[in-house]
C-alpha cells in the first residue's frame, strides 16, 4: 500500500509522490495467488467507457466508502463494484484471507473531520453526503488510509484485525 496526502505533489496525471508505504511481510504464493486473481476479476468488471473524462471516471468509479456494489435495476445483477483508495487494499488483502481492520469498529467522523481526511471544504460535505447517501451531519464511519498504514506497521501480528482510533486517522 502506497500513500499520498489528499492534495500532495502532483508527479504527473492520476500519480502523486508517495510519503508513505505499507505492506504485509512474507505472503505466501497462495495468498499473492488469491490477491492476483481478486484483482483480475475486478478488472472484469470495470465497464468504464475509456471516453469518459478523468473527472467523470472518478465519480463513477470511486466512493468514500470502504466499497460499494453497483447493480443493474433490471435484474439486480452486479454491474461494477466502486472502491475507496484504501477499500481497495483492504479488499485486496481479505482475498487472501487477511483481515487488516475491524470494520464493525471505525470510529465516528464528524462532518469537519471527514472534511479533513478527504481535504474538502465543509461547504462541500452535503453534496458528497447526498452522493454517497450519508448521513448529512455524519457521524459517518469510512475506512480511511491512515488506519490501513497504522495496522500495517504494527510491531504485533498484523494479520489480526486492527481497531482504529480517532487519532489514526492521520499519517505519517
Amino acid at each position: 500500500m502506497v500513500g499520498a496526502n489528499v492534495g500532495g505533489v502532483q508527479t504527473g496525471l492520476g500519480s502523486m509522490t508517495p510519503q508513505v508505504v505499507g505492506w504485509v511481510e512474507d505472503l505466501s504464493s497462495d495468498e499473492r495467488h488469491a490477491m492476483d486473481t481478486w484483482i483480475e476479476e475486478i478488472r472484469t468488471m470495470v465497464s468504464t467507457p475509456a471516453r469518459l473524462a478523468p473527472r467523470d471516471r472518478v465519480a463513477r468509479e470511486y466512493t468514500i466508502k470502504d466499497r460499494e456494489t453497483v447493480r443493474d435495476p433490471s435484474d439486480g445483477s452486479i454491474k461494477f463494484t466502486k472502491f475507496s483508495c484504501a477499500g481497495f487494499v483492504f479488499w485486496c488483502y481479505d482475498a487472501c484471507s487477511i483481515v487488516l481492520l475491524d470494520r464493525a469498529h471505525m470510529p465516528p467522523l464528524d462532518v469537519a473531520a471527514a472534511a479533513a481526511a478527504f481535504n474538502l471544504a465543509l461547504e462541500a460535505i452535503p453534496a458528497l453526503a447526498q452522493r454517497e447517501r450519508l448521513p448529512p451531519e455524519g457521524p459517518w464511519h469510512l475506512m480511511l488510509p491512515g488506519y490501513l498504514f497504522r495496522a500495517l506497521a504494527r510491531q504485533t501480528d498484523v494479520r489480526t484485525p486492527y481497531i482504529p482510533t480517532q487519532a489514526d486517522a492521520h499519517y505519517p
